[in-house]
C-alpha cells in the first residue's frame, strides 16, 4: 500500500519529506520519489527503498520548502524508477502522487492521448496528472477546479496531493468520497499511524469496553495532575492493533531528564492499573505494555542513568554495542539483588505519588467516564470536574 507525505511551511522540506517517508515503511513499497518545489522543480525517484532514493539524491541540491513524497507498492506498470512516483504533467504544470486505483485509466489515457499527449511510464498516475493539465489548461480554470473536474471523469478509488507549479503557495489534496480533505482526515491518519487500523470486527463485551474506558480515564486523569507528565492529547477505546484503548501523549522534546520527570511518566503509566483498583477493587491483564515500559524505564534509571543512590554513580550501559561480557552480567549476584530492590523502590515511588493524589483522583475519573455511554473516544473537555486542573 502506497505512502503519502507532504510538506509547506518554513522549513527546509527534503529531510521532513524523508523522515515521513521512513515512517511509512512499514505499509510496504517496491520504489520511492519525492519532488521538491523552488524557483524551480527538481524530482527525484528509484526503485527500491528510502535508503536507496537518499543515496540517489546524494550530492544534489534539494533546497525549498514545498515538497510531496511517495512510497509506490506496484499496481499498474512493474516497480522501475520511470513507474515511481512523483509524475509530472507533460506540459510541467501538475506534480501528482497518488494512492489507489483508477480502474477507467486505460479510456482515460486514450482520449488524452488523441489530444496529443505522450506517456512515459504505464501507471495509471501519469494519466490522471495529465487529464488535470489538459482540463486546466484548457477550460482555463484555478488548479483547485481543474482538479475537482477531472476526478468526476474518474472511477476508482484514489488518495492523492498535488503541486500546481503556477500556484506554489499551496498543496491540493483529494480523496475519494470527500468533497474536501479537512482536519479530521489528517487526524484520522494520525490515529492509523500511531495505533493502527481500526478494528470495526472486534468483539468487546460491554464489561470489557467498561473496563478499559475506567483503565485509559485513569491515565488521562493522572497525568493531566502531575508536573512533568507529557501533555495528553486524546483518549479512545476504539480497538486498533492489539490494544483495547489507548492514551496518546505528545512528549515534550527534552535532552536532559530529571529523575521526578522520570517518576512522573512513570505514574501516568500506572495509572490505567491504579484507576482500575480504585473503581472495582480488581486488577487485569489490561496493563500489560504500562508495566513493561514502567519496569524497563525504571531499571533504566537504576542501570543505565546512575540515579540509584545505593547502587551509585555507576552505569552498566554499553554505548559502543560491543558488549565484553557476552553471557554474563557486569555485576555480582549481590548487586544484581541490590539493582532488583531498586527498581522495586523505583515502581514503588511511582505507585505512592498516585496514592498521593487522594479521593480527588477517584471522583475524577468516575466523573470522567459514564459506561452507560455508547463512545468510542473520551476528550478531557468531557469529565466536567472543576477541581480537575493541570499542574500547577
Amino acid at each position: 500500500m502506497c505512502g503519502i507525505v507532504g510538506y509547506i511551511g518554513n522549513s527546509q522540506a527534503y529531510p521532513i519529506l524523508i523522515n515521513g517517508l521512513k515512517r511509512l515503511e512499514y505499509r510496504g513499497y517496491d520504489s520511492a520519489g519525492i519532488s521538491i518545489l523552488n524557483s524551480t522543480t527538481k524530482t527525484f525517484k528509484c526503485k527500491g527503498k528510502v535508503n536507496d532514493l537518499e543515496a540517489h539524491i546524494n550530492g544534489e541540491s534539494v533546497t525549498g520548502s514545498i515538497g510531496i513524497g511517495h512510497t509506490r507498492w506496484a499496481t499498474h506498470g512493474e516497480p522501475n524508477d520511470i513507474n515511481a512516483h512523483p509524475h509530472t504533467s507533460q506540459k510541467g504544470h501538475f506534480i501528482l502522487i497518488h494512492n489507489g486505483i483508477i480502474e477507467n485509466y486505460s479510456g482515460l489515457r486514450s482520449e488524452l492521448q488523441k489530444k496529443g499527449y505522450k506517456f512515459k511510464s504505464q501507471t495509471d498516475t501519469e494519466v490522471l496528472v495529465n487529464l488535470i493539465e489538459h482540463i486546466y489548461l484548457t477550460a482555463k480554470v484555478s488548479s483547485e477546479v481543474a482538479v475537482q473536474l477531472a476526478l468526476h471523469k474518474v472511477v476508482g478509488a484514489y488518495g492523492l496531493v498535488i503541486i500546481c507549479v503556477d500556484e506554489p503557495d499551496q498543496l491540493i489534496a483529494a480523496r475519494k468520497g470527500k468533497k474536501a480533505v479537512n482536519k479530521q482526515d489528517f487526524l484520522d491518519a494520525v490515529d492509523r499511524i500511531i495505533g493502527g487500523l481500526e478494528k470495526k470486527n472486534k468483539i468487546v463485551t460491554p464489561a470489557e469496553k467498561r473496563a478499559v474506558a475506567f483503565h485509559e480515564a485513569g491515565h488521562a486523569t493522572v497525568s493531566w495532575m502531575l508536573e512533568h507528565a507529557a501533555p495528553l492529547v486524546k483518549v479512545t477505546i476504539v480497538p486498533r492493533g492489539r490494544s483495547l484503548g489507548a492514551a496518546w501523549y505528545l512528549p515534550e522534546e527534552r535532552l536532559i531528564v530529571h529523575p521526578e520527570q522520570m517518576l512522573d511518566e512513570m505514574c501516568a503509566a500506572l495509572g490505567g492499573r491504579a484507576a482500575e483498583k480504585v473503581i472495582f477493587d480488581k486488577i487485569s491483564t489490561g496493563a500489560l505494555s504500562d508495566l513493561e515500559k514502567v519496569t524497563k524505564q525504571a531499571r533504566a534509571m537504576v542501570t543505565i542513568y546512575g540515579l540509584s543512590e545505593k547502587v551509585g554513580n555507576l552505569t552498566y550501559y554499553d554505548s559502543s554495542g560491543q558488549s565484553e561480557y557476552g553471557f554474563t552480567k557486569p555485576y555480582s549476584e549481590k548487586t544484581a539483588e541490590l539493582i532488583d530492590n531498586e527498581v522495586k523502590k523505583a515502581v514503588h515511588k511511582s505507585v505512592e505519588k498516585f496514592e498521593s493524589l487522594g479521593w480527588e483522583i477517584e471522583e475524577a475519573i468516575i466523573k470522567g467516564v459514564d459506561p452507560s455511554r455508547a463512545f468510542s473516544a473520551i476528550w478531557l473537555v468531557t469529565f466536567g470536574y472543576d477541581r480537575l486542573r493541570r499542574y500547577p
